[in-house]
Order: structure tokens, then sequence, then C-alpha cells
């Protein structure tokens, strides 16, 4: 389970952590369960194990708040990419002559949206050009 990484200093039991960090998230996610099987790997295998034995639970907490920003920044990103298909779509629509309110009301059809969340994203996306 443990690989590349010198487990007689001090950089290379943090590699060591990370590769098995790594591993276990890809077997069970970016989760609790990941950072727990992590640290108890680790031990087992001497590896910050003094470090870890102190600090177990501040290192859950620290890897958890780290996925929740990762989460987080994707998922706004995604949201920002959803405002922006909108805000373009609407714009194609009057690019073919369509009035605002036609564009937002052919929009929201096709996005499965109300006209309502479809003026919302509008005024969200001109929101997020100012930034």
């Amino acid at each position: 389970m443990i690989h590349s990484g010198n487990k007689n200093d001090v950089i290379g039991q943090y590699i060591i952590f990370a590769h098995v960090l790594d591993s276990q998230i890809k077997i069970y996610g970016r989760n609790k369960s990941a950072v727990e099987n992590t640290i108890r790997i680790c031990q087992n295998e001497d590896v910050l194990c003094e470090y870890l034995e102190g600090r177990k639970k501040e290192v859950i907490d620290v890897m958890m708040l780290l996925f929740d920003h990762d989460y987080m920044v994707k998922a706004y990103s995604e949201h920002k990419a959803k405002i922006q298909a909108i805000k373009y779509a609407v714009e194609m629509c009057q690019d073919f002559g369509l009035s605002i309110e036609k564009a937002i009301h052919r929009v929201a059809v096709k996005f499965g949206l109300t006209e309502e969340k479809v003026s919302h994203y509008l005024q969200e996306s001109d929101e997020i050009g100012e930034e």
C-alpha cells in the first residue's frame, strides 16, 4: 500500500501520506472515510505516526475543509457556466430578432426553467460580469 517516498525523513513521509490519500480517495471518494483510512494505513506503516496520533481530529477537520472547498469551487464553476449558457442562449434568440420577453420564454422552455428563473440568471450574469 505504501508508495514511493523515504520513510526516514518527514518530507518523504508526507509524500507517502499524499499517495495513500490519493489511493483512498479513488476508493471512497473525497470524504471522511478516505481520510480516516489514510490515517490508519499511515499509522500502521509508521508514516507520520507521532504527528497523526496527536492530531488525528485536526488532520480530519483540515482535509474535510479542503474537500468542501474543492466541492464549492467546482459547484460555483458549474453554476457560472450554466448562467453563461443561458445568457448566450437569450442573446442568440435576440440576434434572431426575438424580443427579450420572447427570448426569455424560448430559453426557459429549452432549459426546463421558469421565465422568472431565466430572468434571475440574466441578472446574476450581469453581477458576475462585474466581479
